[in-house]
């Protein structure tokens, strides 16, 4: 199940956005497995973000869908659990073991989108230019990342499931990490600067590899080795 491609659904600063994630769960499906006490890792370049951590979340295959709850984001896993029996949709539980530290969550980190092809991208762009009234941007291509869902079993740590992120861009309110996954929906350079044209988007390209929001919050990040 490793670095699946799933449409990513990262519920964190509006648990209210977790209906419209289950929305996209079907009625008639078997393969849902809800993962709960996971523990996760998220690197952008040379930094781990530890102020962020997806400690539940929803594998949803025959929907296409991967719902992810940062901890402490307002709702969990008993909120799944109400949503997937009231609908009587099918789903298996793992609970596993988890000593994973939590920094606490840093509230000037911007909204994280993971972005799997241009519909996201877009939806991102417009509810950043409906609601904060703004359509600037700046488009980090050279950023790297990863993220990854684990568990352990006090000897090692197994991955469940993970993204491998190429480029980031960031607006007022929300850093959306571009997924690179070998599939054709992923987004290519040339592709983000059309689409960014295409909304009218003030846009510029910063080369750097480490974005500006984690800059500003250098004493709470932690470096790579």
């Amino acid at each position: 199940m490793s670095k699946s491609n799933l449409d990513v659904w990262a519920i964190q600063k509006y648990p209210d956005e977790l209906k419209s994630a289950l929305s996209n769960v079907k009625k008639d499906s078997s393969k849902n497995i809800l993962y709960t006490n996971c523990i996760s890792q998220l690197s952008l370049g040379n930094v781990n973000i530890d102020s962020i951590v997806f400690d539940t979340f929803l594998y949803a295959e025959d929907s296409d869908t991967l719902i992810m709850l940062m901890k402490y984001c307002g709702v969990d896993a008993n909120d799944i659990r109400k949503y997937l029996d009231s609908n009587n949709i099918n789903y298996n539980e793992v609970c596993l073991s988890n000593d994973q530290n939590y920094t606490d969550y840093d509230s000037d980190m911007p909204e994280l989108w993971f972005a799997r092809e241009e519909y996201v991208l877009r939806e991102a762009l417009e509810e950043t230019r409906n609601t904060y009234y703004s359509n600037s941007c700046i488009f980090y291509p050279n950023i790297n990342g990863e993220l990854s869902l684990n568990y352990s079993d006090d000897i090692k740590i197994y991955e469940i499931d993970g993204r491998k992120i190429s480029g980031v861009i960031t607006t007022t309110d929300k850093a959306i990490l571009l997924i690179n996954q070998n599939d054709d929906r992923n987004l290519k350079y040339d592709d983000v600067l059309k689409i960014l044209q295409d909304m009218n988007f003030e846009f510029s390209v910063n080369k750097i590899n480490v974005p500006d929001f984690l800059k500003r919050n250098d004493k709470k990040l932690i470096y790579k080795k």
